[in-house]
């Protein structure tokens, strides 16, 4: 369960596991939880345990919050977008 600055923690049934955020300079949220999910699933189903889940999913949070929306835009000028 992601829990913003403060970090995630995980139950697997036997036991609690706490894994600190990645540092970053924020620009935006968005998506950040849904790419936190992402990437501990990711990780969990190529081999990692809970720890080493955590860590690719601080990560791949971590890499959303640096760009606007929940992936990178190109910049398209309004004009080529018709609008």
């Amino acid at each position: 369960m992601p829990n913003r600055v403060d970090g995630s923690l995980a139950y697997d049934g036997r036991g609690w596991w706490q894994a600190p955020a990645a540092p970053v300079r924020v620009v935006d949220t968005t998506g950040a939880g849904d790419s936190y999910i992402a990437g501990f699933l990711r990780a969990r189903l190529t081999g990692a345990d809970v720890p080493q889940a955590m860590r690719a999913a601080a990560a791949s949070a971590a890499h959303t919050c640096t760009h606007l929306g929940a992936w990178p835009q190109q910049p398209v000028p309004l004009r080529s977008a018709g609008l």
